[in-house]
């Protein structure tokens, strides 16, 4: 799961006042991947909301793509399990309130995720905002019809390699002080990176659990971090979800293998309880080097 930070309102909606722009066709994904593609818009003007944060999972600084001038967004999960992957979607954009939606995505599924967002200030047009950082999935490239009287600047979405994000990841880690505290999102951010490096990666059932119960000791010694400018969303029905992965976790054989989407499940079971989980930098890198021990004793999956 490609699991891992976070043009105009008021241009998007002079655009869209005069013209319709139609989304060129997401990067195709691979074999067992997951899409989500969708538009966002605004509640009154039905016009669409550029640089919106897409995040999969309540992590409000982490942006796993953005919305295109026209407010379309596409983004891809990779390496989803058999039985689907249960996520929360959100949508994130200055002068607008927040917007969750649940879902569950099945492997080489292809769903399509509207809302619209409702302006803090009815009447009043959103602030302008800067595209946000955002992690691999970059918004589709918009096209005009050929009776547009102007073409529409498009400004080209950054290439992101995954051994350079893993290597400034890495960087801004090893810069901290063995007490300085890192976030769950900071968590998610490191299974994203294990899975997007090799999709195939998978450990025992005993190392994932001995790794899961070391890194939630450390979450619990360092506790809470402080309190984001963002209330994330609450995760509907989370207790059950973790109570289920345990469930099924908890069947295996030790020798069984637990796949690298697994991790990516558990950092956002992790994150939708507890958003602002925290903890030390040290028991960090002591924790995800004990679990990178694991996938490499492990093995790839077939």
């Amino acid at each position: 799961m490609k699991l891992r930070a976070t043009l105009c309102a008021l241009v998007a909606f002079a655009i869209a006042a005069t013209v319709v722009l139609v989304p060129a066709a997401p990067a195709s994904a691979e074999p067992g991947d997951g899409r989500i593609t969708g538009r966002i818009t605004d509640s009154l003007t039905g016009a669409g909301i550029a640089n919106a944060c897409v995040v999969n999972g309540p992590v409000a600084s982490v942006c796993w793509s953005i919305t295109n001038p026209a407010g379309h967004f596409h983004l891809v999960i990779p390496g989803l399990p058999p039985t689907g992957f249960a996520t929360n979607i959100q949508f994130f954009r200055s002068g607008y309130t927040p917007v969750s939606q649940n879902i569950t995505l099945m492997p080489d599924q292809t769903i399509t995720l509207n809302a619209t967002m409702v302006s803090l200030t009815p009447g009043v047009a959103a602030p302008s905002v800067p595209p946000p950082p955002f992690l691999g999935n970059p918004p589709p490239v918009t096209t005009t019809p050929v009776a547009t009287p102007a073409p529409v600047a498009v400004v080209p979405a950054p290439t992101v390699n995954v051994e350079q994000r893993i290597a400034d990841f890495w960087r801004r880690i090893d810069a901290l002080a063995p007490t300085d505290n890192v976030s769950a999102g900071d968590l998610g951010g490191w299974a994203l990176n294990v899975i997007e490096r090799n999709p195939r990666a998978r450990l025992t059932a005993a190392d994932f659990r001995t790794s899961t119960a070391e890194m939630q000791a450390g979450l619990d010694r360092a506790g809470l971090g402080p309190v984001p400018a963002i209330t994330p969303t609450p995760v509907a029905n989370i207790e059950q979800r973790i109570a289920d992965f345990w469930t099924r976790i908890g069947a295996l054989q030790p020798g069984d293998h637990v796949s690298a989407a697994d991790l990516g499940q558990w950092a956002l079971n992790v994150i939708g309880r507890i958003p602002r989980a925290q903890l030390s930098a040290a028991d960090f890198r002591t924790s995800t080097a004990g679990m990178q021990a694991g996938f490499d004793r492990a093995g790839l999956a077939p």
